[in-house]
C-alpha cells in the first residue's frame, strides 16, 4: 500500500458517506433499543408502584431518566452526523465547481493567447483589404478581356449575312419591315438540292 499516493477526493468523499451512513444505522438501531427498555422500565414501575415498592420504583426511575437522557443525546449525534453528511456533499460539489471554474478559466486564458484581440482585429483588416483589391483586379481583368474580345454588332451582322450567302439563304433582316412575302426569301428545300447543302457545308468546315 502506498502511503504516500494522494487519495482521490471523489473516492474520500465516498468512503465519507459510507462511514456517515453506517454510523446513522447504528445510532437508529441503538435508539430502537432505548425506547424498548424505556417502555419495560414504565411498565415495572407501573407494576412495583402497585405493589407499594417504593424503593424498587425509586431505582427504576432513575434507570428510566438516564435512559431518556441518553435518548436525547443520541437524537441530537444523529442529527449532527445527518448535517455533517450534507456538509460533506457541500463541499464536494464546491470543490467540483471550483475545478470546473478552473479549467474553463485556463481554457479562456489558452484561447486568448492563441488568438489575441489585436491580431484578430488585425488579420480581420488585412482580409478585407486583400478581398477589396482582389475585387478591383476582377473587375479589371473582366473589363479588360470584354475590350479584347469586344465586336462591333455591324462586322458581327456582315458575317452573320456572308456566311448564310454562302449556302445560298439571302437575309430577311436587311428588310425588317417588309412582309413575309416580299422579304425575297427564297424557300432553300425547293431551290437547293441537299447534294447542293452537303458541298456547300464541307466548304464551311475547310
Amino acid at each position: 500500500m502506498n502511503f504516500f499516493k494522494k487519495q482521490d477526493p471523489k473516492e474520500l468523499q465516498r468512503a465519507g458517506d459510507r462511514q456517515i451512513r453506517r454510523t446513522g444505522r447504528d445510532l437508529h438501531t441503538d435508539l430502537r433499543q432505548l425506547e424498548r427498555r424505556e417502555k419495560e422500565l414504565e411498565i415495572e414501575i407501573k407494576k412495583l408502584a402497585q405493589k407499594g415498592q417504593v424503593d424498587a420504583c425509586k431505582i427504576l426511575a432513575k434507570q428510566l431518566v438516564q435512559i431518556r437522557n441518553q435518548k436525547t443525546k443520541n437524537i441530537a449525534m444523529n442529527a449532527k452526523v445527518t448535517s455533517i453528511g450534507a456538509q460533506t456533499k457541500t463541499m464536494s460539489s464546491m470543490s467540483t465547481m471550483t475545478k470546473a471554474m478552473g479549467t474553463a478559466a485556463q481554457t479562456m486564458k489558452a484561447v486568448d493567447k492563441q488568438m489575441p484581440l489585436e491580431k484578430f482585429a488585425a488579420d480581420m483588416r488585412e482580409f478585407q483589404q486583400t478581398n477589396e483589391k482582389m475585387d478591383m483586379k476582377e473587375e479589371m481583368i473582366n473589363d479588360t478581356l470584354d475590350s479584347m474580345f469586344e465586336v462591333d454588332e455591324g462586322e458581327e451582322q456582315a458575317v452573320i449575312d456572308q456566311v448564310l450567302d454562302e449556302i445560298g439563304i439571302e437575309v430577311a433582316g436587311k428588310l425588317p419591315n417588309a412582309p413575309m412575302g416580299t422579304t425575297g426569301l427564297k424557300t432553300a428545300n425547293k431551290e437547293v438540292t441537299d447534294a447542293d447543302i452537303e458541298r456547300m457545308l464541307a466548304q464551311l468546315k475547310d
